[in-house]
């Protein structure tokens, strides 16, 4: 089995239901046996059987059958190595413990949107059935053409103070956030903003607040980029030219709406001012910075970020030819609603006699 040591594992009591331990997959293991605490695990293939490093013991009197009934507790400190059953293993999906960068960063970084490498568009679930939307662009090549506009584009003086002012009544008028599960589509977010097709700005505009609403998970970005470097390729050049292969490998976090809001609102500030080189025209006019001011209240009130403790990400499989890599798929997005929910409600009624 090649699996990467160090993929994050959910540790199970042998009801398969019990969840006792969170730990990763440990370097331990081998294509055959591996030797963990004097127990010796053979017959891999025939009685499934693996290492796993311990990090959190979730419950500490739960007994472990392959260490003559010794409970986790005493094992002692944290991290400690235990041999289990590959039948009580799951991927890890626990969001408390997927660390993501801070907010700081992700700003600092945006001072140079076409080098940033913090983060993704809306899920593939929830784009690709809009292809007309500005927001497929977030996903397009970078281009020198891309670099050029942004350096010589300067700011509409009239679309700046109207961004001033909005961001003016924000500060003045900021609401506290939410506690609500029910959260509107990231996708339905960033098409509450017209920005002209034409505008050579919009692609880059796209790409700046992909990397501003979705943050990756730092430790599956290193796992991803230390595979990237032993093939001769990167996280940087991946992004540019194949981010997709990138959003398969790796979590992405809305971040809480304390952090979420000021890195939108950088990402506005910076290019909804900003004149196109051949019509002379904002990226944000009056109606789309009353757009951008909905969005940001939406921000501001937690109908955005994802809910803290609850898992969006599960794997559904391992990819071989990525080193053993980890796959995921997320919940968010409607089209995943569509297709999981709208479309069996719609194959139950007759196809005529029912309007629209």
């Amino acid at each position: 089995m090649n699996v990467s040591a160090g993929l994050p594992i959910l540790l199970y009591q042998d009801d398969g239901e019990t969840l006792i331990a969170h730990g990763i997959w440990s370097s331990e293991n081998t294509e055959s046996n591996a030797m963990i605490h004097n127990v010796a695990i053979h017959g891999f293939k025939k009685n499934p059987r693996a290492a796993i490093e311990i990090h959190d013991v979730v419950v500490p009197a739960a007994l472990m059958s392959l260490h003559d009934k010794k409970s986790l507790a005493s094992f002692g400190p944290t991290p400690f190595t235990v041999a289990c059953q590959k039948s009580n293993l799951r991927t890890r999906t626990n969001l408390q413990e997927k660390q993501t960068t801070s907010a700081e960063t992700l700003l600092s970084e945006m001072n140079a949107p076409l080098q940033s490498t913090s983060s993704g568009e809306t899920e593939e679930d929830s784009s690709d059935d809009n292809t007309e939307s500005w927001t497929k662009d977030a996903e397009s090549i970078v281009t020198p053409k891309d670099s050029d506009a942004l350096n010589n584009s300067k700011d509409n003086l009239e679309s700046l103070e109207t961004g001033r002012s909005i961001f003016q009544d924000l500060e003045q008028n900021s609401t506290a956030p939410i506690c609500s599960h029910v959260l509107k589509d990231p996708w339905h977010a960033f098409d509450m903003i017209n920005v002209p097709k034409a505008h050579g700005l919009q692609k880059t505009f796209a790409r700046a607040v992909r990397d501003a609403m979705f943050v990756v998970n730092k430790d599956d970005k290193a796992l991803v980029a230390k595979h990237l470097k032993a093939e001769g390729s990167s996280w940087d050049e991946k992004l540019k030219y194949q981010p997709q292969y990138l959003w398969r490998l790796v979590w992405r976090t809305i971040p809480p709406p304390e952090e979420l809001y000021p890195l939108l609102a950088a990402v506005f500030k910076t290019y909804g001012p900003l004149e196109d080189a051949a019509t002379g025209q904002p990226l944000f006019n009056k109606n789309a910075w009353k757009s951008a001011k909905n969005l940001l209240k939406n921000v501001q009130m937690g109908y955005l970020s994802d809910p803290p403790g609850i898992p969006l990400y599960y794997s559904v499989g391992i990819d071989k030819k990525e080193g053993g890599l980890p796959v995921w798929r997320c919940y968010r997005g409607t089209n995943f609603t569509e297709g999981g929910v709208h479309h069996s409600i719609h194959d139950c009624f007759p196809v005529s006699a029912i309007s629209a």
